[in-house]
C-alpha cells in the first residue's frame, strides 16, 4: 500500500504530486495475496495496477499469470518500469501503457501517435499481451488487437487533475468486458 499526496496551487492550477514509496511486503503478505487469488473459485478478471511495492518476488507476474490461467480468467496489468517489462515473459490478456510505457516495453527511445498501432501489433505478436490500451493523455487513447483498432477521442476539457485518469479507464474497460459488451 501508497499513499501519495497531489497539491494544487489555486493562483496557477499548478498541480504537485508527492510519490512516497511504497510499503515493503513480507514473504508472508505476498504469499497470502497470492493464495487469496489462487482460492477464489470464480475469477473473471485479475487486474495488477500501479507500483509494485518491494518484497515482491520477480516473478510475480509468472506467479499471477498460471493462477489466471488455471482459472480461465483474463490478466489485465496496468504498471511501469521492470514491473511493466515482466509480461515478456508470462502473456496477458490486456496491458494499458502510456507512450513512454509501451517505448520502455518494446525498447524504443521514442513512439509517436502515428506508429502506436504499428507497435502496439507487435507486442501482441510477440505475445506479450491479446490487446494493447495506449493512453494518450488529452487525446485520448487507441486499443489495439490482433484484429481491430479503436481511437477513443475525449471531448475538450480543463482537467483540475489527471489522478487515477489510467485507473479509471482500466475500470470502465473491464466493467464493460466483464458485462459482455464489445
Amino acid at each position: 500500500m501508497r499513499e501519495n499526496l497531489d497539491v494544487m496551487e489555486a493562483s496557477t492550477n499548478r498541480q504537485y504530486r508527492f510519490v512516497m514509496p511504497a510499503v515493503e511486503l513480507l514473504d508472508n503478505e505476498w504469499k497470502s495475496l497470492v493464495e487469496a487469488i489462487r482460492n477464489k473459485s470464480t475469477l473473471n478478471y485479475i487486474i495488477v495496477s500501479g507500483s509494485m511495492p518491494s518484497g515482491l518476488p520477480e516473478n510475480i507476474f509468472q506467479l499471477i499469470s498460471t493462477i489466471a490461467k488455471e482459472k480461465n480468467a483474463r490478466l489485465v496489468v496496468d504498471t511501469s518500469g521492470e514491473a511493466l517489462l515482466q509480461v515478456k515473459d508470462c502473456g496477458v490478456f490486456l496491458i494499458k501503457p502510456n507512450l513512454a510505457e509501451l517505448s520502455l516495453l518494446t525498447g524504443r527511445k521514442e513512439i509517436h501517435l502515428a506508429d502506436i498501432e504499428q507497435v502496439a501489433r507487435e507486442v501482441i505478436a510477440n505475445g506479450y499481451a491479446e490487446i494493447v490500451v495506449v493512453s494518450i493523455g488529452a487525446t485520448g487513447a487507441m486499443l489495439i488487437s490482433k484484429d481491430a483498432v479503436y481511437r477513443a477521442i475525449p471531448p475538450v476539457i480543463t482537467p483540475k487533475t489527471t489522478v487515477g485518469a489510467g485507473d479509471s479507464l482500466v475500470a470502465g474497460l473491464v466493467m464493460s468486458m466483464n458485462e459482455g459488451r464489445s
